[in-house]
């Protein structure tokens, strides 16, 4: 049997209001570009679109069988009128071709309603006139948009390169000048997926990247469509909304963190301990996350306002954590108040700092510093397992917090773990019992195995060594520095304004 009387679904669609619409296969246009063209169904109901789908593909079939009829038998095709059941055929092998069509549709043709919705009816003559689909704008110039938003609402710049890093190797896949609007959930899976699960990790050789920082990206793609969606430049569901681990896979992926034995705590809180930490960033955040269980990057942005007191009880408060549980006010030890840390707080204070510790390029640089002089101070040390690091020191105050009977909630609210105990329509804002409560909890954190006298320094403040920081912040090489980066940020930004031109 010819081809052309084969009846095949053609794919269907809807826009935004709902409406199904269907592709046809595609044409060359007049300029002879090959195009794809699509036509409103003009019907919100599944199985009507179906039915008029199909009766748009059988249309199509006519159409091609007369064009494919050869000329020299001069041979009519039969023809079928399916709003009025009608058909026709002009001589036995028109009649011939036509009932083996019958035997093969029958079933479908009787199904037809008995009008077949002739008020939607799609007109073959229009076919050539179907309006060409619109898959929006390129990707490119939607990134660029929202990576300008991104840098003017994010905080962190190194977030601001990450995602632009992603969306980089995103148009990598589907091309720069692709349609936004032509990226579906099923080219995600297809097309995206797969590339990623192959993405090289180029900090570890040999290793692609973790569960973790896959559906890192995907946050960031997912925020990049959603901003998308919001501005109706993109008009579909999020593509990227499936998450593509489990939490319990991506668990069973991270490492587990180990505490810190008595033994290590020995080693490292030694007399030596001064020797090595001796600069503020690397002398406070230790103690501070032996006796509060706080995440390093929590400890180095910690900003000078949210170090306080509240009702006779010195506190310092997570305004920006990993996670909504992670923003809390935790009471400060005593311990810490007996080695000079409300004095340090102080005299940042009195200089009118804006962060607990100033004096590097930038606030990820206090991270970064402070995380890699630790990891020496480790390995100096000889603590060779590799799941001991900075982070460590959470394990080992919720350890001690439990073996302290702390309550719990306690434990949960201090060290900025979601708590539905202790969680309420003030979140985080923390007074009476409450406070009461974490202050006790915070506490009964002791560690006899170290001699915390031998760490005290004669002064607390770090004043000589902020008096070399503005030294060097005012001095002839600095100030240089500063003229030719502004220069060369000023020569960066008139080439990016000639691009865009």
């Amino acid at each position: 049997m010819p081809k052309f009387l084969n009846i095949t679904v053609p794919r269907l669609g809807r826009n935004r209001h709902g409406v199904f619409f269907v592709r046809s296969p595609s044409i060359v246009d007049e300029q002879g570009r090959r195009r794809v063209v699509q036509q409103s169904l003009k019907t919100k109901n599944p199985a009507q679109a179906k039915i008029l789908a199909l009766k748009y593909c059988l249309q199509l079939a006519e159409r091609e069988a007369m064009n494919q009829n050869d000329s020299s038998d001069n041979r009519n095709i039969y023809s079928i009128n399916i709003d009025t059941g009608e058909f026709s055929a002009d001589g036995p092998e028109d009649h011939k071709l036509m009932m083996e069509f019958l035997r093969e549709n029958g079933e479908f043709l009787r199904n037809l309603p008995k009008k077949s919705f002739a008020q939607s009816t799609v007109q073959t003559q229009h076919v050539a006139a179907l309006p060409v689909a619109d898959h929006g704008k390129p990707l490119h110039e939607l990134v660029a948009l929202h990576l300008q938003k991104e840098a003017a609402t994010v905080e962190s710049a190194q977030t601001v390169r990450e995602k632009q890093v992603t969306l980089d190797e995103f148009m990598a896949v589907f091309g720069e000048g692709a349609g936004i609007r032509s990226i579906t959930t099923e080219d995600i899976s297809t097309r995206w997926i797969p590339v990623e699960l192959k993405r090289e990790n180029k900090k570890y050789a040999g290793k692609t990247l973790s569960r973790t920082r896959l559906e890192k990206r995907r946050g960031y793609l997912m925020k990049f469509f959603g901003w998308a969606k919001t501005s109706k430049y993109y008009l579909a569901e999020n593509p990227m909304a499936v998450q593509m681990f489990s939490k319990a896979e991506i668990r069973a992926e991270s490492t587990q963190y180990a505490e810190f034995t008595e033994d290590d705590l020995k080693k490292l809180f030694g007399s030596s301990y001064l020797v090595h930490m001796d600069k503020p960033d690397w002398y406070w955040p230790p103690l501070l996350a032996l006796f509060s269980g706080a995440r390093l990057s929590e400890l180095c942005n910690l900003e000078i306002r949210a170090i306080k007191e509240i009702e006779g009880v010195k506190t310092f408060e997570i305004l920006k954590g990993k996670t909504v549980g992670s923003e809390r006010v935790v009471p400060i030890h005593p311990q810490l108040i007996e080695l000079g840390f409300w004095d340090y707080v102080q005299k940042r204070r009195e200089k009118k700092e804006k962060y607990l510790f100033p004096g590097r390029s930038s606030r990820s640089a206090v991270a970064k510093s402070t995380g890699r002089n630790w990891g020496i101070w480790i390995d100096k040390c000889e603590i060779d397992d590799e799941r001991k690091v900075f982070h460590s020191f959470r394990s080992t105050a919720i350890t001690d917090l439990h073996n302290k009977s702390a309550s719990a909630a306690a434990i949960r609210k201090a060290v900025g773990h979601t708590s539905a105990e202790v969680s309420g329509a003030h979140g985080d804002y923390i007074r009476g019992q409450l406070l009461v409560a974490l202050n006790h909890a915070i506490n009964k954190l002791s560690y006899p195995v170290i001699d915390f006298g031998k760490l005290k320094l004669d002064d607390p403040t770090f004043a000589a060594h902020f008096e070399k920081v503005e030294a060097r912040a005012t001095s002839p090489k600095a100030l240089a520095k500063v003229v030719s980066l502004e220069a060369h940020n000023a020569a960066k930004a008139a080439r990016e304004a000639r691009k865009k031109r």
